[in-house]
């Protein structure tokens, strides 16, 4: 936000400075070489643009070649000019004319000590104020745009002369004092800081996590198991580094908490993030359940002692802030105090308008910041426009009414600029700048961005706009008027499916008044050819939100009527979009860059083919019908028939016997029907007191065996996975998760929390351990075989009867490599719904004979 902008122009001499032929850009030498390599970056960009605006060749040189007159960029110049910096802190800028000359500065400084952070630093690590004066004046003075990244995306207007007013000074004190953003290459420094996106400058951010990070489980588990949770009476990792509690009672992982901490300041950050883990798991042990007297309330047990550590690097690092983390256990502002040290900053993960209100009453003497989370790969709609103008001009008024001073964008918020251009456009401008209009801003990017077509485009983002507001509330977790009444876990608003999102959002009508409204503006005559370039970057998104907003709508009506022809049309639009994403890749992993715009990653520069295979990841995941193989469409309608398999009698416990003889094996294919290169098959046989379910699959002898503590991350290697749901209803399935050696085990149960006020409802409850259920393990001739023994008194059930049914499915992970993701997933019943191995959807009937 802006808290003062200032122009002084002197009135007694009312003459133009003019930059003319004699003029230069110079930039410093002296000081630190990453930021004076950030101001050449600079220096060359007012260079260009006044050259291409003006017809003028000036050259851009270090001090010690510059002649007056020029523009010089950076403090060195400006305080030998005789301006005091002295209150200009964090990106306070200042345009002025004194003398003849143009000066461009602020406080510049790198935001990590070279030499202790081990590397030169890139300009995300430095705070530039300078860079974004000079932005300031190619927009005031040449009239430069800055709407995309690289040169396509920015336009340099012509004109007679490039000039300020004579004694001129126009200071900028931004509120906002960090705020994460990436593209292309260095010039895109340029572009993000023009549009306010700073970079990450002194303050140093774990992208949520703390913990994990000052005491990573891959150092210190095996030597130290006593720094971890403590579940089930055992120390346990959780499902991701990411996700590992800390025992956080115990005096050594505090002080590795406080040691991370300290060296991050050492090394030259000025802010540092202080959050807990990822996910919900907390320690059960007698020490941490009795800390602060808060029993099992662990957002006030966090709340406090982060408050304790704050208060120790205060004394310790004087002049340093700590940034907390509020987030998911700390959603809530503490209820024991309300005042906090004096080098505190509180870092805001939910913006709804009730917890901003919720936080007026604190002392926080550094103010809030947010961590948003309005795009990327894991929201719902993902890739493609995902939030309404509306939405982001509400949301940054919010930010500048609560004086939000930083701003980290988490994921690639930024990856859709044909299609989401206009937003961050509207966001960026709104968040600085409360006093612009949001209609003039989206009429003015427009007519800069597309010209003579600008009216067909304004009709584009209106008719995608139209749909994107009615479906914010359901996209978007900042949206929960519920969560005020304390029912945000009970009115989850989001769809469990995503792509029925895009049928809504990119219904058939709305698809075809965007196709008329882009289809004229390409037909546009005397468009320019960086108009006709970022038309095809719209051609290029649009292209793929309509063939899933298409199948949304066939898969729709396939699943109402699953008949060959209804099935015909929706693997026409499933071919359809392999081929785009051929076109897309190029037969890379990455997306192809659009001839003649190297300085932007269509889709953004995370999005890789595996992960726009599924349309994203998290919320935004989609697994049928985009993971349908084609091949396997031609004979098959997905769904139509539930799976069925016989459980056998048996009067004997299985033994490795068994594998030999006998029928009622069931083989394993592809996750969702897709071809796999491995084999395997399973079993079930039962008796008056358990189910046996005995699993054959491919495995050499010679490999590798990892071993994992109880409900460790067992999915990570070689593994079986099963779910079963005792009985004629998927109400209560419990899920097991085994490896190769017979102590790798996992469980967890669904279904059995039944009040739907609790957290945890309809929540997989790993908590629960079966008590009795057991595997043994054989490895010979190439092949892994297993006989599991699930006891009925682990699922409180009676023993069945020849006639009963259960549902089941049987899973098998095939390790192809040592990555995480180098994997082949193989299930009985297929998944067509999601890429999970669990899903009770698709659970097939295990009938007892």
């Amino acid at each position: 936000m802006l808290v003062a902008i200032m122009a002084a122009i002197s009135v007694a001499r009312l003459v133009a400075v003019t930059v003319g032929p004699d003029w230069c850009v110079s930039y410093p030498e002296a000081g630190s070489p990453d930021v004076n390599y950030a101001l050449r970056i600079a220096a060359e960009e007012v260079r260009d643009d006044i050259n291409k605006a003006t017809g003028l060749n000036l050259k851009a040189v270090p001090a010690s070649k510059a002649k007056s007159p020029a523009i010089y960029i950076g403090a060195e110049f400006a305080e030998k000019a005789g301006f005091d910096l002295s209150g200009m802190k964090w990106w306070a800028n200042a345009i002025a004319e004194k003398g003849g000359n143009i000066y461009l500065f602020g406080n510049d400084r790198p935001g990590r000590d070279r030499e202790k952070f081990g590397r030169g630093l890139d300009w995300f690590r430095c705070v530039l104020p300078s860079v974004r004066a000079s932005t300031r004046f190619l927009e005031a003075s040449a009239g430069v745009r800055f709407l995309m990244p690289g040169e396509v995306g920015k336009e340099v207007p012509q004109r007679k002369t490039v000039s300020v007013a004579d004694g001129f000074l126009d200071t900028e004190m931004p509120r906002i004092i960090y705020g994460n953003g990436r593209s292309g290459n260095n010039r895109s420094l340029v572009f993000l800081v023009a549009n306010g996106i700073w970079g990450m400058g002194a303050y140093h951010t774990y992208g949520g996590h703390t913990h994990p990070n000052a005491c990573p489980s891959d150092r210190y588990f095996k030597t130290h198991p006593e720094y971890f949770a403590m579940k089930n009476g055992k120390r346990v990792l959780g499902q991701t580094p990411q996700q590992t509690a800390l025992c956080i009672s115990n005096p050594d992982v505090e002080e590795l908490i406080v040691e991370e901490l300290k060296r991050q300041f050492d090394m030259g950050a000025d802010i540092c993030q202080l959050s807990q883990h990822d996910g919900g798991m907390v320690c059960e042990c007698d020490r941490c359940r009795a800390m602060y007297g808060t029993g099992d309330d662990w957002g006030e047990k966090f709340w406090i002692f982060h408050r304790h550590i704050a208060e120790r690097i205060q004394k310790e690092c004087p002049g340093k802030v700590v940034n907390i983390l509020s987030y998911t256990a700390t959603e809530n502002p503490p209820k024991t105090f309300k005042v906090f040290p004096s080098n505190v900053m509180i870092e805001m993960t939910v913006q709804r308008d009730e917890l901003f209100e919720k936080w007026k009453g604190y002392a926080i003497p550094h103010g809030l910041s947010v961590y948003t989370t309005l795009g990327g790969t894991f929201v719902p709609l993902g890739f493609v426009a995902r939030q309404s103008f509306a939405y982001l001009a509400v949301l940054a008024k919010r930010f500048r009414d609560s004086n939000v001073c930083g701003v980290y964008r988490c994921e690639t918020w930024g990856d859709l600029y044909g299609t989401e251009g206009p937003g961050y456009y509207v966001f960026n401008k709104l968040l600085h700048n409360g006093s612009l209009n949001l209609n003039e801003l989206l009429t003015d990017y427009c007519n800069v961005a597309f010209g003579p077509a600008a009216a067909y485009m304004r009709q584009f983002y209106d008719v995608q706009d139209s749909r994107l507001r009615l479906c914010d509330r359901i996209s978007d977790r900042e949206y929960y008027p519920e969560a005020a009444a304390g029912m945000s876990e009970y009115c989850k608003t989001r769809l469990k499916n995503p792509l029925d999102i895009h049928g809504f959002v990119f219904s058939p009508e709305t698809v075809a008044q965007m196709e008329e409204s882009l289809s004229r503006a390409e037909k546009t005559a005397d468009l320019s050819g960086k108009q006709k370039k970022r038309l095809e970057l719209v051609r290029l998104e649009f292209d793929y939100a309509k063939n899933l907003g298409a199948i949304s709508t066939l898969y729709s009506a396939y699943k109402l009527r699953p008949t060959k022809e209804m099935l015909a049309p929706l693997a026409k639009e499933l071919e359809k979009r392999n081929v785009m994403l051929d076109r897309i890749f190029g037969g890379n992993d990455r997306p192809m860059k659009l001839e003649g715009w190297p300085e932007l990653v269509p889709f953004g520069w995370a999005c890789t083919r595996n992960l726009m295979k599924t349309n994203g990841r998290l919320m935004g995941k989609i697994g049928a019908p985009l993971t349908w193989p084609p091949k396997m469409l031609k004979d098959a309608l997905p769904g139509v028939n539930m799976k069925r398999t016989e459980a056998v009698r048996t009067g004997a416990v299985p033994t490795f016997l068994d594998f030999e003889v006998g029928t009622g094996w069931n083989d394993l294919g592809g996750l969702s029907m897709e071809e796999i290169p491995f084999k395997a098959r399973f079993k079930a046989m039962y008796d008056d007191l358990a189910l046996y379910v005995l699993v054959e699959g491919d495995l050499a002898d010679n490999a590798a065996v990892k071993t994992f503590p109880r409900d460790g991350r067992v999915w990570n290697d070689e593994c079986v996975d099963m779910s079963i749901a005792p009985g004629n209803t998927k109400d209560i399935w419990y899920h097991f998760i085994y490896g190769t050696d017979a102590s790798s085990r996992y469980d967890d149960a669904t279904g059995l929390i039944k009040d739907p006020l609790d957290p945890s409802y309809g929540k997989a409850d790993a908590l629960w351990n079966g008590k009795g259920w057991r595997t043994v393990n054989s490895r010979k001739g190439g092949k892994w075989r297993s006989i599991a023994m699930f006891p009925y008194s682990d699922f409180g059930v009676a023993a069945p009867k020849p006639g009963d049914s259960w549902f089941l499915n049987i899973g098998r992970v095939f390790k192809t490599g040592t990555d995480r993701k180098a994997e082949v997933l193989a299930l009985w019943s297929p998944n067509m719904e999601s890429r999970s191995m669990s899903a009770p959807s698709a659970m097939g009937k295990l009938i007892f004979r």
